[in-house]
């Protein structure tokens, strides 16, 4: 749900990647030609002179023309600015500072804050109630795939590869999906058959849409239109549902702030300027303000599963079964 946006913005950009002003300039594409046959073997991967190199780049595989695209995109940034020339993007993406091998170092380790948020929150969760408590395990499960998306956006920002791209964007509406299935079981948790059709209808769509996502180029344009679909469609339900119990259940105003905050929080992905520092650009920081929103969520979590054990403890009572 807090990254459907930046999968719609980054879809509707996808056709335009290719021929971003830096990579297309003569410049840059001069540059690099005289690199790859300076310094690296034919395929692209080998150096033709064989030197020390920091332990990280060969850890996140950093070929021989991959260093030479790093090199030569600075070289054509400081050849941009000395003409007066607006910063450009290269393949889509704003030029970052590389630190210790990661090419957006600010967006890696926000996203591992995010992991360790929901871990953390997840301890607590598991301190403030009892094993039986109704949905206990449905909130488990929510922080499992919330981590393990979490884990895959850190490494998908260190380095984006094809395959690290695409973890990253199918772990990403893992969560997505993920959430919507957590309002519905919530939201229908007296109506116990249909709660399991849902749960194999979700897990089948999820499956055929990686498998989908997997087979040939990625569609960001699909990626984009089920993102949106099931992100809306939670945030809707979640509105509805926390307003129809506003006086029965307090806690609901945590629930509601929530989904505004994380509407508001993602507006930042529209805007689009070089990162402050060569690190901190506006993805970075949206990574950033979702920590302290996890923390809110599960709030409500916690509140809500208490309010369902003191319920079922009530109905145990007035049914003797105590």
């Amino acid at each position: 749900m807090k990254r459907l946006l930046f999968a719609a913005l980054f879809s509707l950009c996808w056709s335009s990647l290719e021929c971003s002003t830096g990579n297309q300039s003569p410049f840059f594409n001069k540059c690099v030609s005289r690199c790859l046959d300076k310094h690296c073997l034919d395929d692209g991967f080998q150096f033709r002179m064989k030197y020390p190199r920091p332990f990280y780049l060969e850890l996140f595989q950093w070929s021989c023309s991959d260093e030479c695209n790093y090199e030569c995109m600075w070289q054509t940034v400081e050849a941009f600015q000395e003409r007066g020339f607006k910063i450009p993007q290269f393949f889509g993406k704003w030029p970052f500072i590389r630190f210790l091998g990661m090419q957006e170092p600010a967006s890696a380790i926000f996203s591992l804050l995010n992991f360790y948020a929901h871990v953390r929150m997840l301890r607590k969760l598991r301190n403030e109630l009892r094993p039986d408590t109704p949905f206990k395990w449905l909130w488990y499960i929510y922080g499992a795939v919330s981590c393990h998306a979490w884990i895959w956006s850190a490494i998908f920002h260190a380095r984006d590869l094809p395959f690290t791209e695409r973890m990253d964007y199918s772990c990403a509406y893992s969560i997505v999906l993920m959430s919507c299935y957590s309002m519905i079981t919530r939201v229908l948790r007296k109506f116990t058959v249909l709660n399991l059709v849902i749960t194999l209808f979700l897990l089948t769509f999820f499956i055929e849409h990686v498998l989908y996502l997997n087979q040939g180029r990625f569609d960001y344009s699909y990626n984009m239109k089920v993102n949106i679909a099931t992100g809306l469609f939670t945030v809707i339900c979640w509105l509805i549902w926390s307003y129809l119990n506003r006086r029965k259940l307090k806690y609901t105003w945590k629930i509601q702030v929530y989904v505004i905050l994380i509407a508001v929080t993602t507006l930042l992905e529209l805007i689009d300027i070089p990162p402050l520092f060569w690190a901190f650009d506006c993805h970075a920081i949206w990574h950033l303000t979702t920590v302290p929103l996890h923390i809110l969520f599960y709030s409500f979590i916690i509140d809500d599963c208490k309010y369902l054990r003191n319920e079922e403890m009530k109905y145990e009572k007035l049914t003797g079964l105590e």
